[in-house]
């Protein structure tokens, strides 16, 4: 009787395991709110994290000096409050210098600010111009802060461009962006197989909305031979990294017999640990299997 309860519910995951987090950190949904969804919550990461290690000598003489490295460290260190007080305009100021000597990280920050209005006013229409900047010299993270934004605003065919150069640099956020796009038929032409290709490739880069992704193409047998053995494997994988969608995936694969034996108590493991984390139909199956805690 259970298991019957188990099955009536399938469904509910499976539309709940195509409702991924989009990098978003991950991971995350994309809306279009006036920062945009998706690139708002990244380019937070990017800011928190400094893009990337700016320790060092003391770069306040090279960026008076002119020096655009040093320009970068300096307005990190006034993001994070890093042997200075924490001042964003004084980082936007640093990081415009640097910018503006074709620095690609200081013009990716530079658009992330002006995006979200933090250390300058909002202006989509700055962030979309020092993101291309970014972009067009081939960083990654500005084509897929480019791309992104284009996608929130519905304009997919610059969204497939942009991401697509990001996809092609190895960019596991893009990769999974662009699959989502094949999936859809979202500016490209509907192609299940494309989808499985990049999905594969965010995938296999540790991704985790990627390998939730495509256990789900393997599990519906969509782009790629219907695979029951394989969606468990990509489940795990997601699962074992804290995604909670694959964590409720993972459990019904255990509860229902699905390309792993059958196991109950492996089920409620799988539950309990997406219900920890707010997932709703996993609490939903805990509830119905009396196993709430």
């Amino acid at each position: 009787m259970k298991q019957l309860i188990i099955k009536n519910t399938q469904s509910e995951f499976d539309a709940c395991a195509r409702s991924i987090r989009v990098p978003q950190g991950k991971r995350r949904e994309m809306n279009s709110t006036a920062a945009g969804g998706f690139s708002f919550v990244l380019f937070c990461l990017i800011l928190l994290s400094g893009y990337q290690n700016a320790e060092g000598a003391d770069p306040r003489k090279a960026a008076e000096q002119g020096d655009a490295e040093a320009q970068y460290k300096l307005g990190n260190m006034y993001v994070k409050g890093d042997g200075v007080k924490r001042d964003r305009k004084q980082a936007a100021e640093w990081f415009r210098k640097a910018a503006n000597q074709n620095h690609a990280k200081s013009q990716v920050i530079l658009g992330g600010m002006y995006l979200i209005g933090t250390g300058v006013k909002q202006d989509e229409t700055q962030a979309v111009a020092w993101f291309r900047k970014a972009a067009e010299q081939g960083d990654a993270t500005g084509q897929l802060l480019l791309g992104s934004f284009f996608f929130d605003k519905q304009d997919y065919t610059q969204a497939e461009k942009w991401l697509r150069k990001a996809a092609e640099h190895g960019n596991a956020d893009s990769q999974l962006k662009l699959g989502v796009m094949y999936e859809d038929g979202k500016g490209v032409k509907q192609d299940q197989k494309q989808a499985v290709e990049w999905y594969r490739k965010g995938a296999k880069q540790g991704d985790a909305d990627s390998q939730l992704r495509l256990g789900v193409m393997y599990e519906d047998g969509k782009g790629v031979k219907q695979d029951q053995k394989q969606a468990v494997e990509w489940y795990r994988k997601g699962a074992e990294q804290g995604d909670a969608n694959a964590q409720a995936k993972l459990g019904v694969m255990y509860a229902l017999g699905k390309g792993v034996g059958q196991d109950q108590k492996q089920a409620v493991e799988w539950f309990r640990k997406a219900a920890k984390q707010g997932h709703v139909l996993a609490k939903q199956l805990l509830k119905k299997l009396g196993k709430l805690p």
